[in-house]
């Protein structure tokens, strides 16, 4: 008989993967095993942590710290990943924040307060609107290429299952998750095929 093959498992996976003991196929921002399964997909640093340092590299590591944390809900992977959700975050508070509300004193909630809010570990659900919404604002502008209708799809589609997640949390901010299913709803909207019949062409 042969040996039996040891269980091949990824290094760089979501976590939600890691947690179940299955092969992440690492698709960003939503892998597709929790995608067919409709669940949360949790992304964590997965860079190999040095086997020594010396104290000034000690030193470097404690003075970034805070911006480590501060970065931790960003999605992981490869450079192109990082870029996109950089990008999405300063569309949303540059332009699509403004289609928000019509008086630019109130629309600055969106464009500061806001996204502050989304960096919270516990309001995942806001993040991923936010995103949504910054990805189709940006194909509405330029609907030559799919590109941005396939994204903002994927974290509507995100945004939807924390948002479920969060509201059955006792623990989560329920001011973030009213934030979240507002955006939900105008991305609902914008989306809808009377609004913007070329969504998703």
């Amino acid at each position: 008989m042969a040996p039996m093959r040891p269980h091949q498992k990824t290094r760089n996976g979501c976590k939600t993967c890691k947690q179940r003991k299955v092969k992440c196929d690492e698709s960003l921002p939503v892998c597709n095993n929790c995608t067919k399964r409709e669940i949360e997909c949790v992304w964590g640093d997965t860079s190999p942590r040095p086997e020594s340092t010396t104290p000034e590299q000690s030193t470097a590591v404690a003075q970034s710290s805070s911006t480590e944390t501060s970065l931790s809900l960003w999605t992981r992977g490869e450079s192109s990943s990082e870029l996109l959700t950089l990008e999405l975050m300063h569309h949303f508070t540059t332009s699509a924040s403004y289609s928000l509300l019509p008086d630019p004193d109130a629309s600055a909630l969106w464009r500061t307060i806001i996204p502050q809010m989304a960096f919270d570990p516990r309001n995942g659900c806001l993040l991923q609107a936010i995103f949504a919404f910054s990805a189709l604002h940006i194909h509405h502008e330029n609907s030559t290429s799919p590109r941005y209708a396939e994204i903002a799809a994927n974290h509507y589609n995100q945004a939807k299952i924390s948002v479920r997640i969060a509201d059955a949390d006792e623990t989560a901010d329920i001011n973030a998750v009213r934030l979240a299913l507002t955006l939900v709803s105008q991305y609902e909207f914008a989306a809808a095929p009377t609004v913007f019949p070329f969504h998703g062409n």
